[in-house]
C-alpha cells in the first residue's frame, strides 16, 4: 500500500531489445510476447496507474549488489521450511532456468513510480 505522493521503488529483470532468440525461447518454453523490454514495462506501470519517475539499468556487474541479498533471503526461507518455502523455491527455479536459457543474468531495471 503507498500514501498519496508515495513513492514505488521496484528492481525487475527486462529484456532490453527484441527479438529474443529461438534457444531462449525454447529453452524456457515461452513465447516471445512473454518478454517485455523497458518501454514495455514502462507502458505496463503506466497504464496500471503509475508515474515513472526514471529508471536506471544496472550492468552485469551490478547484478550482484541487487540479487545475492535475493539469493540470501530465498535460501533462508527455503531452509527455514516455513510456509513460503515452496514458493522461494519456485522462485529460485525461475532464476535459474532464465540464466541457464540466456547463459547470462537478464538486465535488471530499477524503477521509480508514483501513483497518479
Amino acid at each position: 500500500m503507498l500514501h498519496k505522493d508515495g513513492v514505488l521503488v521496484l528492481a525487475e529483470p527486462v529484456w532490453l531489445a527484441k527479438p529474443v532468440s529461438s534457444e531462449v525461447l525454447n529453452a524456457l518454453g515461452e513465447a516471445e510476447e512473454s518478454f517485455l523490454t523497458v518501454f514495455e514495462t514502462q507502458r505496463l506501470l503506466e497504464d496500471s496507474g503509475f508515474h515513472v519517475l526514471g529508471h536506471f539499468v544496472s550492468s552485469k556487474e551490478d547484478w550482484e549488489l541487487y540479487v545475492s541479498p535475493v539469493y540470501a533471503a530465498m535460501h533462508e526461507i527455503i531452509e527455514s521450511e516455513s510456509e513460503l518455502a515452496d514458493e522461494a523455491q519456485r522462485v529460485m527455479d525461475g532464476f535459474k532456468a532464465e540464466y541457464n536459457a540466456a547463459g547470462q543474468h537478464w538486465n535488471m531495471i530499477l524503477w521509480v513510480a508514483k501513483v497518479h
